[in-house]
């Protein structure tokens, strides 16, 4: 899926939208009008495997014969397929860790910050934080990597964590 935006002052159908990535290329039209200053998320009906681990280096463009301005027309992406962690699996948050496959999510993708002055760290100088906001509750999540996981096996996850302040309406759930 790919945001559009039509910056321009026309609204706008029956476009061409096209994606490569490696060997593949897909060009699809788009029928739907978007008015002036307006936004569209397109998903693709075509797809390409990315199966394989590794980066895939995606390259989206939209094709309208009346744009005047085709400099911001495309965009390039890059999509990481990890390998899983294995278990036994831990991570202080240390700079030298590898942080590949954590990702925020939330309100504004922002807030979650890696520090290393030792103070809340468990065991080390690592640690994450959300930055607060006393008025309002959290809702940025820190997620982590894909960890392999056998069927038919019990794991058990344990994690450290703080509050900064008792006064902070944050609650872990």
């Amino acid at each position: 899926t790919v945001r559009l935006w039509n910056n321009g002052k026309d609204r706008i159908s029956n476009f061409n939208i096209t994606y490569i990535v490696g060997s593949d290329t897909a060009t699809e039209t788009i029928t739907d009008t978007m008015a002036s200053f307006e936004y569209l998320d397109y998903t693709f009906t075509a797809t390409t495997d990315m199966g394989a681990i590794g980066d895939y280096y995606f390259k989206v463009f939209t094709s309208l014969a009346s744009d005047a301005k085709h400099s911001n027309d495309t965009i390039w992406y890059t999509v990481k397929h990890l390998a899983p962690k294995i278990i036994p699996y831990t991570n202080g948050f240390e700079y030298t860790e590898n942080f590949d496959g954590w990702r925020m999510e939330g309100n504004d993708y922002k807030r979650w910050i890696n520090e290393q002055n030792g103070a809340n760290g468990h065991g080390g100088t690592g640690y994450f934080y959300a930055v607060p906001d006393i008025f309002t509750n959290a809702a940025d999540w820190l997620f982590s990597c894909g960890i392999q996981l056998k069927a038919g096996v019990n794991y058990s996850v344990n994690f450290w964590r703080k509050v900064k302040y008792a006064s902070y309406p944050h609650k872990l759930k």
